[in-house]
């Protein structure tokens, strides 16, 4: 993949990968998934490094650089998901949000600790009733005097226990169209009338996400984040970012299954050779290194093209699809390989396996991609 980096972003890359082969150990690995906990102290790391510079404009001290970005999350979920999720959370759904939709006053005091690796951001839009269809959400936010109260149920605020700060989508005009009538602001998690429990899930157990309540939350009117009812377009408005930063974790995470599975498969012995030399588990391993390989390809075009600044929403989707797939696909061959020792939790095909069900769930189902893309090629809108 060398062949389309400049000699900076290899340089890059390699560094960071020093830095995840070095911190990002199995030791750590276990005692964050035994707590269920992600790794906090390599937020900071990443951020003493200044490598959460590398997706900032540079009228706000960075470096605007996306497939580093795609880089630095690709080698940071190698190593461990939940440490590239961290990172992911403070360049997309902190930094992106404040830079493109936050007041100059919110920039000023948070974006510097935000990069310092002193605050984490999550959304807040999925409801009971509202998934893919966020449009319909229900949480309401009235104004009273200088402030909103904010009353709903969301469901599946993944790091809310863990983060600082959740963009909750509210409906501020429920006469409204659906898709005009929703506001985004700024809630601290630590609001009076803000609670939340953590929900069980079969993977990413170091990010846990969870139920939340909103009961008279009141933030200042100057959380508002983006105009008032112009939520969806704070929603839209950085997904082929999000969408990116998602492929270049599940591309790493499918390289580190493709890399464990190949170096099982020649140490595990059966009938008096290893399994790597029957071809029945040479042709599974095969058709990972296929999944990893245009996992990467897919992932850093669509970073290129986020990088030249040029609409690429159907490249996004493809990019989802494929990404989050192939990663699901490929951890799945690999607990296969694996046979009984993969089955065990113990092993961290395993973990894959678990935490790659989420992929073609979570920011956007392949199912919604496949919608996009339809709609995209002039199809007739799919129900």
């Amino acid at each position: 993949m060398s062949l389309l980096l400049s000699d900076e972003q290899v340089q890059f890359r390699d560094s960071v990968r020093e830095f995840t082969r070095r911190e990002v150990t199995p030791e750590l690995i276990r005692k964050c998934e035994q707590d269920r906990r992600p790794p906090m102290h390599l937020l900071a790391a990443v951020a003493a490094n200044d490598w959460l510079s590398v997706g900032i404009p540079e009228e706000y001290g960075g470096s605007p650089d996306y497939v580093c970005v795609a880089l630095l999350l690709e080698e940071l979920g190698y190593g461990y998901l939940a440490a590239a999720d961290l990172v992911y959370r403070a360049l997309i759904h902190g930094a992106g949000v404040l830079i493109n939709h936050g007041t100059p006053k919110m920039r000023e005091e948070l974006l510097p600790r935000l990069l310092r690796g002193e605050l984490l951001f999550l959304n807040g839009i999925s409801e009971p009733g509202t998934g893919a269809d966020a449009s319909s959400l229900t949480t309401k936010a009235v104004p009273d005097g200088a402030d909103y109260v904010i009353n709903g149920h969301k469901i599946f605020n993944t790091g809310m226990g863990f983060s600082d700060y959740v963009v909750c989508y509210a409906r501020t005009d429920p006469e409204a169209p659906r898709h005009r009538g929703i506001s985004a602001i700024l809630v601290p998690t630590n609001a009076d009338g803000l609670t939340f429990r953590e929900i069980d899930t079969v993977g990413y157990r170091a990010i846990p996400t969870y139920e939340a309540w909103y009961e008279d939350v009141r933030v200042p009117a100057a959380n508002l984040v983006g105009e008032l009812h112009g939520g969806w377009s704070v929603m839209m408005g950085h997904l082929e970012k999000e969408r990116m930063g998602l492929c270049a974790l599940a591309s790493g995470a499918t390289r580190r299954v493709l890399d464990d599975t190949v170096t099982y498969a020649g140490t595990r012995e059966q009938f008096g050779r290893p399994i790597a030399a029957f071809q029945a588990v040479s042709h599974m391993i095969a058709d990972m290194k296929v999944l990893s390989h245009t996992s990467q390809l897919t992932m850093l075009q669509l970073a290129a093209l986020v990088d030249a600044g040029r609409p690429a929403r159907m490249e996004a989707s493809i990019a989802k699809i494929h990404c989050a797939e192939s990663y699901k696909t490929a951890a799945d061959l690999g607990m296969q390989v694996w046979g009984a020792y993969g089955y065990s939790t113990e092993s961290d095909v395993n973990r894959h396996w678990r935490d790659a069900r989420l992929m073609p769930i979570g920011g956007g189902s392949t199912q919604i991609q496949k919608n996009v893309i339809g709609r995209l090629l002039g199809l007739p809108a799919a129900t």
